[in-house]
């Protein structure tokens, strides 16, 4: 198999776009303030590794790290209409990727408990992005994608 990242982020953004409403979608880390009002999401590659304890003797089986950020701009609106977009989206993403554990057949399952590294979870925060404040929540989204690099003596 090959390790196709953007196949992983359709994967994910469809799993999230379904239950999550935000006014802007990025696949990468966002150097400029995002636009609108409202929430963002921006998903990108945060690291991969092999995993111990994989499928097969002959083949690496790999953790591959997203990292979910939602964005909601400080000061347009209350702290507490900011925490509770946040929140409900953090709850739809949360149940998503627990019921589609392997997002449509792309991944063996998602670490949501930690087995071979962080668990799924995210914190609360502030950013600055591009001269603008922002409240972010910020998740790990561990997958865990079998016998992706075969392995010779």
């Amino acid at each position: 198999m090959t390790l196709d990242l953007q196949r992983l982020r359709d994967a994910v953004a469809s799993a999230v776009r379904a239950v999550v409403t935000a006014e802007g979608y990025t696949d990468y880390e966002p150097d400029a303030a995002p636009g609108g009002q409202g929430l963002t999401l921006a998903v990108w590659l945060q690291s991969v590794f092999p995993v111990r304890g994989g499928h097969g003797l002959d083949s690496t089986t790999l953790r591959v790290e997203l990292q979910l950020r939602l964005y909601y701009p400080a000061g347009v609106k209350s702290q507490e209409t900011a925490d509770t977009a946040i929140i409900r989206a953090v709850d739809a993403i949360g149940r998503a990727v627990s019921g589609d554990f392997t997002l449509g057949n792309e991944v063996m399952n998602v670490d949501l408990l930690g087995q071979y590294g962080e668990s799924f979870g995210g914190r609360a925060g502030y950013a600055s992005v591009d001269g603008a404040e922002y409240r972010v929540f910020t998740m790990i989204l561990p997958l865990i994608m079998s016998d992706m690099w075969p392995q010779s003596p």
